[in-house]
């Protein structure tokens, strides 16, 4: 059976820290789209929405969803690393119920693949 772009959805889980994340993933989401016209994107990401729906035609889904902490800083030069430990033991371990609703979603919306970059809620 051949798969058509219109049959596949990918979901791409993409990190905030910083645009150069989400920068290579759009133009990876290009590269794709390129090869397969009508596939779907569903971004999950705390990078704003602008940046995606500027950088790739539709059909992009933007998900406001918080995937990683990356580093907390107290300027561009300096890692707090305390503050990010800090962060992070907020953030991890993943509660059951959100990882099955993300999971459930992306049954629901037909993805066929997840891509990730360092995001460990993709992961």
């Amino acid at each position: 059976m051949k798969i058509s772009g219109s049959d596949v959805n990918i979901a791409f889980f993409v990190s905030a820290h910083g645009f150069g994340h989400a920068a290579r993933a759009a133009a990876v989401m290009s590269a794709i789209r390129h090869k397969m016209p009508d596939v779907g994107f569903e971004v999950f990401t705390r990078v704003p929405e602008w940046f995606f729906s500027e950088a790739l035609s539709p059909p992009v889904r933007y998900h406001a969803v918080t995937t990683d902490v990356g580093m907390v800083q107290k300027d561009p030069f300096a890692v707090d690393i305390p503050a990010t430990l800090s962060r992070l033991g907020d953030f991890l371990p993943f509660s059951e119920p959100m990882v099955q609703e993300i999971a459930d979603g992306l049954t629901a919306r037909r993805c066929r693949a997840v891509v990730c970059d360092i995001s460990p809620l993709g992961i």
